[in-house]
């Protein structure tokens, strides 16, 4: 299959042959020149650049649509690094940024099935951002990608709105960031779909910030997030009943659910959940189980610096494998995800407990007898130094 190429100095008169002399210059207009294939990956490719010294900002004002010519299998991808003229040149990052701001079209990125969009920053859409004329449209994937201020003015529209499937494999959001946005992930109708690794901070929405409806929720935080319409609006959703549905590793905090923080049906599991200092016209946490019998906790999650939005969590949080000894909060889940996404020019850091490694990212381990912070200092004090964590020089090089 065919690889496209997009630069800030392109031209759409141009083959798209090379990212250096023969590029595009819209990304809809590469989307419009690409071949179906088959399943995930198996159509062609298009690779979209920064400029050569900084950001790129692409001004797509009008809609990027994979649905025209049935685009199936096309994999989107923003390459993060800098180049310069015929050279590869990796020494530097800068994002590839997408601008909706001008476009007022229902979607923003029209999807079809087994589409892949990776590692980009959108911002400015003033509908749907990514989503679907009809239910059967997907499976779709969306990875490392960070979302700003998108969906415009109605908090009843999607960011990600993940189309049904038309067989057994099941959209995927992952690795995913959003700010200020409204309902950030949800699926089409009732189909299933994973919900992974992603972050959603000061959204607020009339439905659920996190709905998989017959899918999985896991690995995912949302703080200062806000739901409101009604009792059916909820921050993390599995509403339909499925058993291998499930909402596990979550964590809730200074979030207000005019329905439940999490919300389950019957037969489904939330289990390692962590609900802090959140607020409700009911006291609404979990349902339908009582939290003690899945393993959540009402407990701070240890944010490394809330105050300036920094949602990793600490390796003394009971987040981590390292936090309070005994069977707590995602105690089986050791880890710290630090998502690099393509979509900024710095770590971002997601938090909660991510247990296999991202494509771009790094982890630190909270297991007992591992250093933490190797060669550094974590916080403002001196004593925790080659690794310390905890508050005693005893616990030096990482051990717990």
């Amino acid at each position: 299959m065919a690889t496209y190429h997009v630069t800030p100095t392109g031209s759409d008169s141009n083959a798209g042959a090379n990212a250096y002399d023969d590029s595009f210059l819209t990304i809809a207009y590469a989307v419009a020149q690409t071949s179906a294939g088959a399943g995930y990956g198996g159509g062609d490719t298009i690779k979209v650049y920064p400029s050569a010294s900084g950001l790129a900002t692409y001004y797509e004002n009008s809609t990027i649509s994979f649905r025209t010519g049935l685009k199936t299998g096309t994999t989107l991808e923003a390459i993060t690094s800098s180049y310069s003229a015929n050279t590869n040149n990796n020494a530097n990052h800068y994002p590839a940024i997408i601008d909706f701001t001008s476009n007022t079209s229902e979607y923003s990125i029209n999807m079809w099935q087994f589409v892949i969009i990776k590692g980009f920053r959108v911002t400015g859409s003033s509908t749907r951002t990514i989503s679907a004329e009809g239910s059967t449209d997907g499976p779709i994937q969306v990875l490392d990608c960070f979302f700003d201020n998108c969906s415009g003015t109605n908090v009843d529209h999607d960011v990600i709105r993940a189309p049904g499937s038309t067989g057994a494999t099941q959209s995927t959001i992952a690795r995913c960031i959003f700010q200020q946005c409204h309902r950030p992930v949800r699926s089409h109708g009732v189909a299933a779909m994973a919900i992974q690794s992603c972050l959603a901070y000061d959204c607020t929405s009339s439905r659920s910030t996190f709905d998989a409806a017959k899918g999985i929720i896991e690995h995912c935080t949302a703080v200062r997030c806000k739901t409101y319409a009604g009792s059916t609006s909820h921050v993390f959703s599995t509403p339909t009943t499925l058993a291998d549905s499930y909402i596990r590793n979550c964590i809730a905090a200074n979030c207000y659910a005019k329905g439940y923080l999490f919300n389950g049906s019957t037969n489904q599991e939330i289990r390692n959940c962590i609900a802090y200092t959140n607020d409700y016209d009911a006291d609404r946490t979990f349902s339908p189980t009582d939290e003690s019998e899945l393993n959540c906790l009402t407990s701070d999650p240890k944010f490394k610096k809330f105050a300036d939005s920094d949602f990793r969590i600490r390796c003394s949080s009971p987040a981590s494998g390292s936090g309070v000894t005994g069977e707590h909060a995602a105690s089986a889940s050791h880890g710290l995800l630090e998502a690099a996404t393509g979509a900024l020019n710095y770590i971002h850091k997601i938090s909660a407990f991510d247990t296999a490694a991202p494509d771009i990212g790094a982890f630190a381990a909270c297991a007992a007898g591992y250093a933490h912070t190797i060669i550094g200092v974590e916080g403002d004090n001196i004593s925790k130094f080659i690794g310390v964590v905890g508050d005693d020089i005893s616990k030096a090089i990482g051990v717990e």
